[in-house]
């Protein structure tokens, strides 16, 4: 699951005006690893989220998480605010939901909230014990729908075609 966040932030175009990255980790409670604009160059984004990662005790960073850090739908629901507070047109929107664990109605209802904003939901699954079921119910198409882990041998060729939805090509007329 790192390798694939890695392999995705680090080819992604961060530079001044491009790709803006937000990561947040959720386990039993939210951390808000970094905001967008935080950090501007992937070779900065990387080290902070192995730092916060690996972290044994989760201590939320802001207090964004509106009703109940415990809870994944609020996380979720949050996440939308903040796509909705820096909405911009000339930006896709998307959120990459790496996921360990069984969602439940109210993820069903925060996701319809991201989907109904014009957000691309990326679902992957971590290991044998995914829901492909669910996943493909959550993601915004079968096609953002992905299992990764130990047991499968998914060629990060296949992580790395991800960038063509989460960021328009670039044109350079002259």
């Amino acid at each position: 699951m790192l390798k694939t966040a890695e392999v995705l932030i680090a080819n992604l175009e961060t530079e001044v005006n491009k790709s803006r990255v937000s990561l947040s980790k959720y386990v039993s409670r939210a951390e808000r690893i970094f905001e967008f604009d935080q950090y501007i160059k992937s070779t900065e984004m990387i080290p902070q989220m192995y730092i916060h990662i690996h972290k044994r005790d989760t201590v939320m960073v802001g207090a964004n998480y509106s009703t109940n850090p415990s809870n994944l739908s609020s996380v979720l629901h949050d996440i939308a605010d903040t796509f909705q507070r820096n909405y911009d047109h000339a930006r896709r929107k998307a959120l990459v939901l790496f996921s360990q664990s069984k969602f439940n109605d109210h993820d069903d209802l925060a996701v319809k909230k991201l989907k109904d904003n014009d957000v691309t939901v990326i679902v992957v699954g971590i290991g044998l014990g995914a829901d492909l079921d669910r996943m493909m119910q959550m993601s915004t198409s079968s096609f953002f729908t992905f299992i990764i882990g130990e047991d499968f041998n998914t060629p990060v060729d296949v992580i790395v075609s991800l960038l063509s939805t989460l960021e328009y090509p670039v044109c350079i007329l002259s």
